[in-house]
């Protein structure tokens, strides 16, 4: 794949000599990606995403869904394509003495703790706006499935109520 895309090897020699990786670069990187996950005629590693979705049975397992046998989606790509220039960045000062080094927290990286850094994995919220006002019990209802689910709780609570206050 390396050998004979000029592009991408323009690409990922100019890792580490800027501060920050341009979208042309990480159009490149992003297409490269969707080649490393047998989709050479994508461009979109989110596209790619839908079609592994699609196809029944490859990210199954006993469990679920196998993730890890999906590419990253966009958004987590970029930030980790920003950490390997940060990262390429410091290998290649490190014949210096004195390396002129940019912040690790400007390039998704979090200081946790004076001396603790701690990868930033989301540049942005990665739960649907959908979700964030449900309470995590009923995610993944439907709502009149919810409901029924209620009002069994409510009235077995109610006849056990009645059933107490019998006893006394």
């Amino acid at each position: 794949m390396l050998q004979g895309d000029q592009d991408l090897k323009d690409t990922f020699s100019r890792f580490g000599t800027l501060e920050t990786i341009s979208g042309q670069d990480m159009q490149v990187t992003e297409t490269f990606v969707c080649q490393l996950y047998g989709k050479p005629s994508h461009t979109s590693v989110d596209k790619v995403r839908q079609c592994f979705k699609g196809k029944k049975g490859l990210l199954s397992n006993s469990e679920g869904v196998d993730l890890s046998q999906m590419p990253p989606c966009q958004d987590v790509l970029m930030l980790h394509t920003q950490r390997a220039n940060f990262q390429t960045k410091i290998w290649r000062a490190s014949s210096p003495n004195l390396p002129d080094l940019p912040k690790p927290e400007n390039n998704w990286w979090h200081l946790s703790s004076p001396g603790r850094l701690e990868i930033k994995w989301f540049s942005k919220d990665f739960i649907l706006k959908e979700l964030q006002d449900k309470p995590p019990d009923t995610l993944g209802t439907d709502d009149a499935l919810e409901k029924e689910l209620q009002d069994d709780d409510l009235s077995s609570h109610e006849e056990d109520i009645s059933d107490t206050d019998d006893e006394l």
